[in-house]
């Protein structure tokens, strides 16, 4: 079920008979960049932060989550 905000629904490929034909390819090539951003970086939180999760309308860690990218060694 997409996560709703004020009305609004994110529905990124559609669904029922209307889906988006390139739905597969989309998630396939997504999996495949992280996949490869991930074997040579590592995300870290930023020192000192502390996340409070959010849980409305789905859970996520509330003010964000600030990130620094470092390189794998």
């Amino acid at each position: 079920m997409p996560a709703s905000v004020d009305g609004a629904a994110y529905v990124p490929f559609g669904g029922g008979r209307r889906i988006c034909i390139g739905k597969r390819f989309g998630q396939t090539e997504v999996k495949l960049v992280a996949t490869m951003l991930l074997q040579r970086l590592r995300p870290d939180a930023m020192p000192g932060r502390v996340m409070i999760v959010r849980q409305m309308p789905m859970l996520s860690p509330k003010g964000g989550l600030p990130m620094r990218v470092l390189p794998r060694e």
